[in-house]
């Protein structure tokens, strides 16, 4: 789960240099919520994304589709090809949580957990 972690920072901080001085990164975030979201509601797409007997290119080419058919940001769709042909789309959620945080944090906003009593 560490691994997890640091590949999972590692991604959000280079989506964040990337995004940081866009005017579009509101919209970028969206798209891949809203790709991440999509995913997720299909466990067969899912279960592809996680799978190895899918060559890599499989993947990349549906993400591409998915991207196009979704109307994704053309910076949203390049981030998800990356992440397809690392292998990392898996990762997506984290990764966006993270980023959240990082976009977050240079607004000067600090994020915060609130727990409440059952």
């Amino acid at each position: 789960m560490a691994t997890l972690g640091k590949v999972t920072n590692r991604y959000a901080k280079a989506f964040f240099e990337g995004l940081r001085e866009s005017k579009d990164s509101a919209r970028v975030l969206e798209d891949l919520e809203a790709f991440r979201a999509a995913a997720s509601a299909h466990k067969e797409l899912t279960a592809l994304f996680a799978s190895p007997g899918f060559a890599e290119v499989q993947k990349t080419q549906i993400v591409s589709d998915l991207a196009e058919k979704m109307k994704l940001s053309a910076a949203a769709t390049r981030i998800l090809v990356g992440l397809s042909r690392m292998e990392r789309l898996t990762a997506l959620g984290p990764i966006l949580a993270r980023l959240r945080v990082l976009l977050l944090e240079s607004q000067g906003v600090q994020p915060i957990h609130v727990r409440t009593a059952e």
